[in-house]
């Protein structure tokens, strides 16, 4: 019993030994625990920061590349406006160069109207000399020249007048439209107008030039016959006169010069039957006649051909249009004949002069 007794007694004292033991080791576990949670605590503290860190980089991050991307949006802009006004710089520089150019041929051209100018001036004065000296000298003349001559002489000077001033038109409105070198490329429709007009023109006047030379050669009894058709016939400068003054006023109308030109040519050549034919004093003014005449043709046949071509190429070309040709090569069957045409012409006229 008291074996058992002892027993007992030594298996509580080890049991009391474990017991704190146990409760030695769960307080250790429990600081270790605790340590452990502190740590935790710790480290999502730190987890935590650093999330919020990496948000803040990713950020700026972010901004730096807008930044970046807004610098070389900025740089592209600066290099487009460099570029520019290196384009400017040198449009500025080339349009100098042409404003000195044109400062050069505006001087030059000055200096050419300064003297056109005193030339001017000076043709004035003789004119005005010219019409006084005739006023002076006009009522010493006998009745006989003012009843018989006058009239012939006036007409004398309408013919060279009228002459003058069909060149003047012609010259002028061919200028205008660049003749003959507009020839060459694509002839608008009233390129062929101002051709025929211009053959029309140069054809009056040399009808004028072959009056005047017949009556500044002819007998007397011609020479006054003629000159009984003067107030007949002054009309028609008037009508010339208003195509020189709307040429002027740059309000020329070339279908309407035309249709008059077309009359005055109808009265002229009957006057040419009439009462100027059978003479040998105007062969030089006759062949200059036929002379300009197949000049002016030859214009007149290229800027129609020419004009041909024209529409076809933008016939050709335009996509509405619907062309039915089959197998035809266009170029070669229709195309390449035109243009052959056309050389052929230019060496006519070229061979001509």
């Amino acid at each position: 019993m008291r074996v058992s007794i002892e027993d007992l007694e030594a298996l509580k004292e080890l049991n009391d030994e474990i017991e704190e033991n146990h409760v030695e080791a769960e307080r250790a576990m429990q600081e270790e625990i605790g340590g452990k949670d502190s740590q935790i605590r710790d480290l999502n503290q730190k987890i935590e920061t650093l999330e919020e860190t990496i948000t803040d980089y990713e950020g700026t991050i972010v901004q730096f590349r807008e930044l970046v991307g807004h610098m070389q949006g900025d740089m592209e802009n600066l290099r487009q406006e460099n570029q520019i006004h290196q384009s400017e710089s040198s449009a500025q520089a080339t349009q100098s160069a042409a404003i000195l150019s044109l400062n050069m041929r505006l001087q030059s051209t000055a200096a050419k109207n300064q003297a056109k100018n005193i030339e001017f001036e000076l043709r004035k004065l003789d004119a005005a000399q010219a019409k006084e000296w005739l006023g002076i000298v006009q009522p010493y003349l006998p009745q006989v020249y003012v009843e018989v001559d006058a009239d012939a002489t006036a007409c004398y000077m309408f013919f060279q007048r009228l002459a003058t001033k069909s060149e003047l038109i012609a010259n002028v409105v061919g200028s205008a439209h660049g003749l003959p070198e507009s020839l060459s490329g694509s002839v608008p429709e009233s390129l062929v107008g101002v051709c025929e007009m211009r053959g029309r023109m140069y054809h009056l006047a040399c009808l004028c030039k072959r009056f005047a030379s017949v009556m500044r050669k002819c007998d007397v009894n011609t020479f006054h016959a003629v000159g009984r058709l003067f107030p007949d016939l002054l009309p028609m400068e008037k009508r010339l006169d208003m195509h020189v003054d709307l040429l002027r006023r740059d309000e020329f109308r070339i279908m309407e010069c035309v249709s008059d030109v077309a009359k005055m040519l109808l009265q002229f050549e009957h006057l040419a039957d009439t009462a100027f034919s059978g003479f040998e004093a105007d062969l030089a003014e006759r062949e200059l006649d036929l002379t300009m005449q197949l000049d002016c043709d030859l214009d007149s046949f290229v800027a129609a051909i020419g004009l041909t071509k024209t529409a076809l190429e933008n016939s050709i070309k335009d996509d509405d249009t619907i062309l039915e040709y089959g197998d035809l090569d266009i170029d070669r069957t229709l195309l390449e004949p035109i243009a052959q045409i056309l050389e052929q012409s230019k060496s006519a006229k070229i061979a001509f002069k």
